[in-house]
């Protein structure tokens, strides 16, 4: 896919990866309706675009609601004319070793953002990218691939979300739709901050010094990759790609491995 002149609609935009991938965008000369939650942060990134020479416009919504999804992708249409690409960033997490979790709404709040939002997003989507012969990126996570202590609530949406995106990829194939899954590692975009200030982190987090975590800006150059190749899977860093194949092996040594990073035993 090449990206000049593309429609897009990048949810989650406000910050972190988002903010980089419209950044990158806008370079590339895609035009972008930017959504998210938090009205000045979004409006920062808007003008980044704008500084670029790029198209930006902003969209105030919560993917978790299934009324914003459906207003968001009626407006992204009508802003830009059709969908060519529906990027999926928007997402939470969690930080909280499930027998010290409080309330399991936490758990509710997960599924909304990190799957409902995006299968709603998708459903309504669809016919503006069957009519373009779209694509749809997920930004999801190597938690997807594995299991992680502490994020039982975000491993089982993002479990979630490739269930859904590896069935609907099958189903689109001969309708000219594609589908590509990106899954980062630890990324710098302060979501563990966001997490404990909203109430889903209690636990110490990962012992991962700034200097092993991959930048946002680093984040979104790989992600545009892998979506302008048309990948239908990106598993970021080496260990990444490994991670799968050793817990098929030896899943035990990788459960202990990760206790151990995480200060947990």
């Amino acid at each position: 896919m090449d990206l000049l002149g593309k429609r897009v609609l990048l949810t989650g935009a406000s910050a972190g990866i988002g903010a980089e991938l419209a950044a990158q965008l806008a370079e590339a000369g895609a035009r972008q309706v930017l959504a998210a939650r938090r009205a000045d942060k979004l409006g920062e990134v808007a003008a980044r675009v704008r500084a670029l020479k790029g198209e930006a416009h902003e969209v105030l919504a919560d993917v978790a609601n299934p009324a914003d999804c459906k207003r968001l992708i009626e407006e992204s249409i009508a802003k830009l004319g059709g969908l060519d690409l529906l990027l999926l960033n928007a997402g939470i997490s969690m930080n909280e070793l499930f027998a010290e979790v409080k309330e399991l709404s936490i758990f509710d709040k997960l599924m909304a953002t990190n799957y409902f939002g995006p299968v709603h997003l998708t459903h309504h989507a669809l016919p503006a990218l069957l009519a373009s012969h779209g694509k749809i990126a997920v930004v999801s996570s190597l938690a997807a691939k594995s299991a992680l202590p502490t994020r039982t609530g975000y491993c089982a949406s993002k479990h979630a979300v490739h269930g859904f995106f590896d069935s609907l990829r099958a189903e689109m194939l001969p309708k000219g739709v594609s589908v590509t899954l990106i899954c980062p590692g630890a990324v710098e975009t302060g979501i563990r901050e966001v997490s404990k200030a909203e109430g889903r982190g209690s636990a110490a987090p990962e012992d991962v010094g700034s200097g092993q975590m991959m930048t946002a800006a680093e984040c979104a150059r790989q992600s545009l990759e892998a979506i302008r190749k048309d990948k239908r899977e990106l598993l970021m860093t080496l260990p990444g790609k490994l991670a799968p194949w050793v817990r098929m092996i030896a899943p035990g040594f990788i459960d202990r491995a990760l206790l151990k990073r995480m200060g947990l035993v």
